[in-house]
């Protein structure tokens, strides 16, 4: 009976190197993404594989974000790093062209099969003005367009696909997972894309406020009307004569309802709304404040168009 136990011992133990084995043989490269609703998307194809790190936590803005030594760590420990492009993440500039080349970096703005809207005026910092309603895929330019392109479903979709194709390179013994994943995740954004233009289209005739122009993608996809943008330079408070400007466009415009975003706060322009009984709504396109995972793509999307709707309808 000893004997026994012991063979069946030695067996369980002669498994369990293997399996180590083949698991340190076969382990998934590890990836670093920049923002939140990219890091879900990738959390989302990498399910059952491995988990993606987040470089960008809590409730901080990539637009003036200062990199740590921890930071710096994380950057040069990945072997796939994704992010949106130098319009959005200025930050990473120096030290991407300092990695090894073997390392996978994604720069999501240079695929020209994402719908991506052209600013209209640049200004050193890669922002500018109210752009063109008109697609440009043909700029070569990146800091000529607008960042925030994971706000159209759409291009979350193409978002998906780039990704997972990355993955499949760098790891084709999981190709099988990272497939199945992607189209998964798609029809799951097919669904969330109906679901938001029936939510969202009707209410296309209401013209409302917003702090800075980072919802374009999702306000042309489904036919929404800002009537004014407070600031083109996220951080740089309105001057007396811009107040001026907006109280006129409030009150021409018979606005109603006002979207803040949580990481540019501006005392002067909130005061201004509450003296023209504006409702004021929080719309954080990159969903700081849920958890990182699978789902807070999702729940973000699904939260910016609860926070239009329920001011628009209140009209």
């Amino acid at each position: 009976m000893r004997t026994r136990q012991i063979m069946t011992f030695l067996r369980l133990l002669a498994f369990a190197c293997v399996a180590t084995a083949t698991t340190a043989g076969t382990a998934a490269p590890r990836v670093l993404v920049s923002i939140p609703p990219i890091h879900s998307l990738t959390m989302s194809i990498m399910d059952g594989v491995a988990t993606p790190e987040l470089l960008l936590r809590g409730p901080v803005s990539p637009h003036d974000y200062r990199m740590r030594p921890s930071d710096a760590r994380k950057l040069y420990n990945a072997e796939v790093i994704v992010t949106v492009g130098p319009p959005l993440e200025w930050f990473l500039n120096r030290a991407l062209k300092n990695l090894d080349n073997d390392v996978a970096v994604i720069r999501l703005l240079d695929d020209k099969q994402l719908l991506r809207l052209r600013l209209q005026s640049v200004d050193s910092r890669g922002h500018g003005g109210l752009a063109s309603k008109d697609q440009d895929t043909n700029v070569d330019d990146s800091n000529k367009l607008d960042p925030h392109i994971w706000l159209n479903p759409r291009n979350a979709m193409r978002i998906t696909t780039i990704i997972a194709d990355t993955l499949v390179a760098k790891d084709p013994e999981n190709a099988a997972r990272y497939a199945h994943n992607r189209d998964r995740t798609i029809e799951r954004l097919q669904r969330l894309d109906g679901e938001l233009d029936a939510r969202l289209r009707p209410l296309g005739s209401h013209a409302y406020l917003v702090y800075h122009d980072a919802l374009r993608y999702l306000q042309e996809h489904y036919g929404l009307r800002a009537a004014e943008v407070v600031t083109t330079s996220p951080g740089r408070a309105p001057g007396a004569r811009r107040l001026r400007e907006l109280r006129k466009t409030i009150r021409s415009a018979n606005i109603r309802c006002a979207f803040r975003e949580p990481q540019l706060p501006s005392p002067a322009i909130d005061q201004l709304l509450r003296d023209a009984r504006v409702q004021v709504g929080t719309l954080d396109p990159l969903g700081t404040e849920l958890a990182p995972g699978a789902q807070a793509y999702f729940q973000l999307m699904r939260r910016l168009a609860g926070t239009i709707a329920d001011c628009l309808q209140q009209r």
